[in-house]
């Protein structure tokens, strides 16, 4: 009996040392999943989403404020990411900059929306944005059966109007458009408002609506719930 206790407790040690080893290992594996992005597709007509802070490039300043690619003007890249020709190497950063708004997948399916400064020709052109670069995560769109709240930073207004959405309650999504309802912040009226943006020309609104439809849950999605990280992008050239 005493033996079989102990072949019976050396079993049992050796199945939770294996246990711990595939944990590290599986663990090490999203690591190295998640850290595998796709190429950032760069969006326009992003107006109806908002920083709470001076602009979207202070945002990704504060996000990147130790990062290598800060060593230019005003703690922002020297050279802009996008791809304006054919050139060689990355051009000059214009002194007139913009946060433009990008989205990318990870390795493990993950989508996330970001900033990354480009020159604000580049950014109102959407050009391919295709050399090294850190982006700051501004959305998170966690996949069916995460169970993890997809989340945002900044803030959301109607297409016509002054005032944020204090939280979004409902989302529909068509081939051809989107529209974002909820109640208004700062107002007495809670009466829910509903905003419609079409595809075209309002790709960003309609593709973050579409991501952010699973979500809208036990209250809808409220604002400023977002954690962002930095990301780094090698770059496809």
């Amino acid at each position: 009996e005493a033996a079989a206790a102990e072949r019976a407790a050396a079993e049992a040690a050796l199945f939770a040392s294996l246990k711990r080893l595939e944990a590290r290992v599986d663990r090490s594996e999203r690591v190295r999943r998640a850290n595998v992005m796709s190429a950032p597709l760069h969006f326009q007509a992003t107006s109806s989403h908002k920083p709470t802070k001076d602009s979207w490039t202070q945002v990704w300043r504060d996000g990147c404020r130790r990062h290598s690619l800060t060593s230019g003007e005003n703690g922002l890249p020297v050279c802009c990411p996008c791809r304006s020709g054919r050139e060689t190497a990355p051009h000059r950063m214009d002194r007139r900059v913009a946060g433009a708004h990008i989205v990318f997948r990870d390795g493990e399916g993950t989508l996330h929306a970001g900033i990354i400064p480009v020159c604000d020709s580049c950014n109102k052109a959407e050009l391919d944005i295709v050399w090294p670069c850190a982006a700051v995560t501004i959305m998170t769109v966690r996949l069916l059966g995460d169970g993890r709240t997809s989340t945002y930073t900044g803030a959301l207004y109607p297409k016509d109007g002054t005032r944020r959405f204090e939280r979004i309650t409902q989302i529909l999504t068509t081939p051809t458009s989107v529209s974002l309802t909820g109640p208004l912040a700062d107002t007495p009226d809670r009466t829910p408002k509903t905003s419609e943006w079409k595809r075209d020309p309002d790709r960003y609104m309609w593709f973050m609506g579409s991501l952010l439809q699973g979500s809208v849950h036990r209250g809808g999605i409220s604002d400023n719930s977002h954690v962002s990280r930095v990301v780094l992008f090698q770059g496809s050239m």
